[in-house]
């Protein structure tokens, strides 16, 4: 049988087929065909020669081009099968060479059902075929070509770079509003000594964490799902810190008892900016999970999603270009901050408060933003990818138009 005869040629080149092993089908005339491996003749099956044509030229088994290479190229459709119908539905093929030998012999072979009509398509195609595989390696050629010189982008590359650039932007400009924030709180009722004091026993402890609950999800959640876990976290807690945390903090934070406001007096800076920070933990608690968003934003989120959706052709050109449109973010944030600022009609806390809920829904939108591009880059990256796979598939259907072989690799 054909599988006794494929498991004959590998066991004689070392019991296994290693990359590179070429089987090898030659439908002879006496309708038998003809097993090679790696161009070493390994014997006759009898009988498959009808079968392989059922399979290789029917409707729905390959593509038109692939059944017209067959017919055209491996077959040699004479002119009379050409320009004339045979009673019978046969058609007249010559081959290369028969069982014993003998070179262009002419036989006839019965056409599948309804594999005539196909034949005729696939011939009124081929000009059609070429013209539009011509017409596709034009498009494809323009749009291979850079931008300009100092801009080293495709155009069809641009959606990819434009998203990729807007999120990094975006992720940017809410580190740079929350950075201004959290040392404004801090400062403000804690004092400056207080900063030092809040990074080395607050945001350390939390950042480690951060990593360590990081590392755990990363294995039980995919990508995405952990890319929204690590994500929205943040901005809700924005969201709550402005409409319901400052709002109320006279009534959430601690009051600071006499005989500790005593000891403090005396204690010196360290031991009074321990106790603010204690006592106004929500600011304290603002600052850390600001402080971790600079570390959680553009360093981990931003670049895992860079490195997975951008191939790395493509990332030796983006990359430096993506800091380009990202440092816009610190000059457009300010610009944003000082507009709010102005818009603040008191300058007490009331309008301080106002300001922050501003602030917040201005980062709900930018967070909305980074989720929308974030899908969608996502979604670029698999249609790239199915592109990818046609594109290879229609370079092995070119092949073997030009060579007229079809040969199968293991």
């Amino acid at each position: 049988t054909l599988q006794q005869l494929i498991l004959k040629g590998i066991s004689a080149k070392g019991g296994t087929a290693a990359p590179g092993t070429e089987l090898k089908f030659d439908c002879l005339a006496n309708g038998n065909v003809r097993v090679t491996v790696d161009d070493t003749v390994v014997g006759i099956a009898p009988g498959l020669a009808g079968p392989f044509s059922n399979v290789f030229l029917d409707e729905e088994g390959v593509s038109p081009a692939l059944r017209e290479s067959i017919v055209e190229n491996c077959c040699g459709v004479s002119s009379a099968a050409e320009d004339k119908d045979d009673e019978d539905g046969s058609f007249e093929i010559t081959m290369s060479q028969t069982a014993e030998g003998k070179s262009n012999v002419k036989t006839k072979f019965q056409l599948p059902k309804g594999m005539k009509d196909v034949v005729d398509g696939a011939k009124k195609n081929s000009a059609s075929l070429s013209t539009t595989t011509e017409t596709g390696e034009a498009a494809a050629a323009r749009r291979d070509q850079h931008i300009s010189a100092s801009i080293p982008i495709t155009p069809a590359e641009m959606p990819h770079f434009a998203s990729m650039s807007i999120m990094m932007f975006l992720f940017i400009y809410v580190f740079t509003t929350v950075r201004d924030t959290k040392d404004t709180l801090v400062v403000s009722n804690c004092g400056a000594e207080a900063i030092p004091f809040l990074k080395l026993y607050g945001v350390m402890p939390c950042a480690t964490a951060f990593i360590v609950m990081y590392s755990k999800l990363s294995n039980a959640l995919g990508k995405q799902a952990l890319f929204y876990v690590t994500l929205l976290p943040f901005f809700v807690f924005y969201g709550v810190f402005a409409f319901v945390l400052f709002p109320n903090r006279d009534l959430i934070h601690f009051p600071l008892a006499e005989g500790a406001a005593a000891a403090a007096g005396g204690g010196g800076g360290a031991l009074t900016a321990a106790m603010n920070l204690m006592r106004y933990w929500s600011f304290s608690l603002f600052f850390i999970v600001s402080e971790l968003w600079a570390s959680a934003g553009v360093p981990l989120l931003f670049w895992q999603c860079a490195n997975d959706v951008t191939p790395m052709a493509q990332a030796k050109r983006f990359y430096p270009l993506f800091a380009v449109t990202g440092n816009l973010a610190p000059i457009v944030s300010g610009k944003v901050m000082s507009k709010v600022i102005s818009l603040q009609k008191t300058k007490d806390d009331i309008g301080f408060g106002s300001t922050l809920k501003k602030l917040a829904i201005i980062k709900a939108t930018v967070g909305l933003g980074i989720i929308f591009i974030y899908r969608n880059v996502y979604a670029m990256a698999e249609e790239r990818d199915r592109k990818e796979r046609t594109e290879q598939s229609l370079s092995t259907i070119r092949g073997i138009e030009k060579t007229g072989k079809v040969q199968i690799t293991m």
